[in-house]
């Protein structure tokens, strides 16, 4: 008799009721649902709550199924963990199952979202790229954002990062030129904050633009900084004129990007901010008359 939706159903039933009486059913299920087809799956994530709820996080054969997950039951191990961090800070024996479980499968980089609260700020940047250059994870940014911003360490109930250092990390990634895209339209989840979710305030923002100042080389983004912080934050235009004109007294020689000139960033940014006329550079000062105005944010 072929399996149709009422025996998975039946089948799920008897093993999700016997769950939280037999945690060691767990190393089953995680086998079973290895090798089942994509039905079954589905069927399978949308019934497991209320016993994986039940079972708990501290659960020793919860640890050691996630431990010895099977080969194709990541998925599985995501979703539980999904819900039972929930409304639950993640263990410190559950973030360190999935985190071995991550780097030695290569799991999806999103499923270390429940357990970001305890791992620690090295392995958090290493985390912002594999988010902010992908097109695959690019849903996830804002939760992604959020737990980094807002979330507090499971052993020392610390912020995991501030807002100063989430930016600064974001302006110095190196994008080749198709990921540039994804991190500019990442940034400005941050920069301009549509849903005012993250409220970063005028000092963080000044901040930001001030200690990039004393990279070397400048980080190309951050020209598209500075004029998304003169679009929303007008009060610090001042400030933005002066720090466009500390860059044009800079050094110029070999700062290319590729086939296109940091310098020709650099001047449509002049424009758009409103400061092109301030700018006196000797050798440099002509090609502002040779680069067009721009409408969009640089890019």
């Amino acid at each position: 008799m072929p399996w149709d939706e009422s025996l998975i159903r039946a089948g799920l039933f008897l093993l999700l009721s016997l769950l939280p009486l037999d945690h060691s059913l767990l190393n089953h299920l995680a086998s079973v649902y290895a090798r089942a087809g994509t039905e079954i799956k589905r069927m399978t994530f949308k019934s497991i709550e209320v016993a994986i709820k039940s079972i708990g996080m501290h659960s020793e054969e919860l640890l050691n199924m996630i431990n010895e997950c099977p080969s194709e039951a990541e998925t599985l191990v995501a979703r539980i963990v999904h819900l039972l961090t929930e409304r639950t800070p993640p263990s410190a024996a559950l973030v360190d199952s999935v985190r071995r479980l991550h780097y030695s499968r290569n799991t999806d980089v999103r499923s270390l979202i429940p357990i970001l609260t305890g791992l620690n700020k090295e392995e958090l940047f290493k985390l912002v790229p594999k988010f902010v250059l992908s097109a695959k994870n690019s849903n996830s940014v804002p939760a992604f954002f959020k737990k980094l911003l807002f979330g507090r360490h499971i052993e020392t109930n610390e912020p995991l990062i501030t807002a100063l250092e989430l930016l600064l990390e974001l302006h110095r990634i190196k994008p080749n030129r198709k990921e540039q895209g994804f991190l500019i339209q990442n940034m400005d989840i941050l920069l301009v904050d549509a849903n005012k979710e993250f409220t970063i305030g005028k000092d963080v923002l000044a901040n930001t633009v001030e200690t990039l100042l004393n990279d070397d080389p400048l980080p190309p983004v951050l020209f598209h900084t500075i004029q998304r912080i003169h679009e929303n934050h007008p009060a610090l235009n001042g400030f933005l004129s002066n720090v466009l004109i500390k860059i044009a007294d800079k050094p110029w020689s070999d700062r290319v990007e590729g086939k296109e000139s940091v310098w020709t960033k650099f001047v449509q940014c002049a424009k758009a901010v409103g400061v092109a006329g301030r700018i006196k550079t000797p050798e440099d000062f002509q090609t502002i008359c040779d680069i067009p105005p721009i409408d969009q944010p640089i890019t």
